[in-house]
């Protein structure tokens, strides 16, 4: 269900357009928000606008009242839209454990989620660690090892009909 309400959170922000370079871009998008973040949430807005002003691009934020439908603990979210292309950045926080956990999410419609896990795993050193599939939810989960993290960091890529997010956090 959620996911079909994020679809419609897409509808509002995106134009339709060809696949093209669009996984390119959306692993730039995914490099310098995400992962250049560190996790910090303090730096995740900051890049994200860094980036769509280098793209040409427009961000929205999106309101609280809609993050129950992003994902649970999610504590900011933006649209992404322009050069006919749409992404949704949320930055999270969960408990887990005895610690909060920190997450960085990028999502993107009309581009195969295989088309994003082999970009995924050209351009990082992941071990995937387990995949579940659901209806047509399929989810990965993967350890990834990145260069300027002090320990590995969990990435998982999840998809449904259209929708492909990813997602990077910390984990103990």
């Amino acid at each position: 269900m959620r996911f079909y309400i994020i679809w419609i959170l897409f509808l509002s922000i995106s134009t339709p357009v060809a696949a093209g370079n669009r996984v390119d871009d959306f692993g730039e998008l995914f490099e310098a928000v995400c992962v250049g973040s560190g996790l910090v949430a303090q730096n995740v807005e900051p890049l994200a606008r860094a980036w769509i002003v280098a793209k040409g691009m427009e961000m929205i934020k999106i309101p609280d009242e809609q993050f129950p439908i992003i994902g649970a603990g999610t504590k900011e979210a933006w649209g992404i839209k322009g050069n006919q292309s749409a992404y949704i950045i949320s930055r999270g926080e969960k408990a887990a454990d005895s610690f909060v956990s920190i997450s960085c999410s990028v999502a993107i419609q009309d581009v195969k989620s295989k088309d994003i896990t082999d970009y995924l795993e050209r351009h990082y050193r992941l071990r995937k660690i387990t995949e579940e599939v659901q209806g047509t939810n399929n989810i990965s989960i993967y350890s990834a090892s990145l260069l300027g993290y002090t320990k590995p960091i969990a990435l998982s890529i999840q998809s449904v009909h259209d929708i492909t997010v990813v997602s990077l956090f910390d984990h103990h």
